[in-house]
């Protein structure tokens, strides 16, 4: 009786284990096909000379002033709405606020001089409104004459190398879609 009871339950065993594979399966190609998304990636960059950047506790306004502000802002956005998700809990946004001074000629996280930078997370998160870069962060700034401005990026939100010109206000902007999986 013990040698019936053993192969009924090996047979058992090799059923579940068969059962559980082919759930596991299918479950995760579902997965795949859910978790595939079409984003639409927007930069616009702004610079405006005689400007400065206040800020108000995790906020920040830039007004009339003596320097001049360079803003990145960066936006993701879910080109379809996605079964069971609100459109705006997958959109995302960052900016980049640089206020530049015309006394500075180099600058750094860990030396910001007369200048400001602000990374401004747009989202739940914990980090979310308006925060000082850390110091070891990557991003060097070089005045290369009155109004240009050189910056070498490795911030890991914003990796760029540009020269940037301050004379008067201007506003440029991109858009990318990008399809890429993405785990909720």
């Amino acid at each position: 009786m013990s040698r019936k009871v053993n192969k009924s339950m090996l047979i058992l065993a090799t059923a579940f284990a068969f059962s559980a594979s082919l759930i596991g399966c299918r479950s995760k190609e579902s997965e795949l096909k859910e978790d595939l998304y079409v984003w639409d990636n927007s930069t616009l960059i702004r610079t405006l000379p005689a400007s400065t950047i206040i800020v108000f506790g995790k906020h920040a306004k830039v007004a009339e002033g003596n320097n001049s502000v360079l803003i990145i802002e960066k936006e993701t956005l879910p080109l379809f709405k996605p079964e069971g998700r609100e459109i705006m809990d997958l959109a995302s946004g960052r900016n980049l606020l640089i206020e530049l001074s015309a006394k500075d000629s180099l600058i750094t996280p860990t030396y910001l001089g007369h200048s400001k930078i602000y990374r401004e997370i747009l989202g739940m998160t914990p980090r979310r409104g308006l925060n000082n870069l850390i110091p070891n962060e990557s991003i060097q700034i070089k005045k290369l004459s009155k109004n240009r401005w050189k910056i070498i990026s490795n911030l890991y939100d914003f990796e760029f190398d540009g020269e940037f010109f301050f004379a008067n206000s201007r506003a440029d902007s991109s858009s990318i879609k990008s399809h890429h999986k993405q785990l909720l």
